[in-house]
């Protein structure tokens, strides 16, 4: 699981730091992500990450989160590519279970369910 993680964190990384910041209306769509878990209306979460040229390790663990069930694309998507609260601090988990509107249980729950499937894919791809 240990793996997986630090492969999610590298995706979180390179994903933030290669967002397309703002949409047609001038927002900011990680932080339109971080308030209302959407990126622009019409468009489901990461419709404008533009990363054509991401390594092939981040770009495998893009498509592994994008084939996930929702909740636990949403989730992993909130935890590892959240931007900072305006006082430069990052969200808790309990604050992107409100932006989700799940409870802090079923985050935890769909965070360890998506892992698990994460790191599951990673070993079915090393076979």
């Amino acid at each position: 699981m240990k793996r997986a993680d630090i492969r999610l964190t590298e995706w979180g990384r390179f994903t933030e730091k290669n967002l397309d910041y703002a949409d047609e209306y001038g927002d900011s769509i990680l932080f339109r992500f971080g308030l209302y878990a959407t990126t622009t209306s019409g468009g489901g979460v990461g419709h404008k990450i533009l990363c054509a040229d991401e390594p092939y390790p981040i770009q495998k663990i893009g498509i592994i989160v994008k084939r996930l069930p929702e909740r636990e694309r949403l989730v992993l998507t909130a935890h590892y590519c959240a931007p900072l609260k305006e006082c430069g601090n990052p969200f808790t988990k309990n604050d992107l279970a409100d932006i989700l509107e799940i409870s802090v249980m079923d985050f935890n729950r769909a965070l360890s369910r998506g892992r698990r499937m994460v790191e599951n894919r990673l070993d079915k791809d090393e076979k």
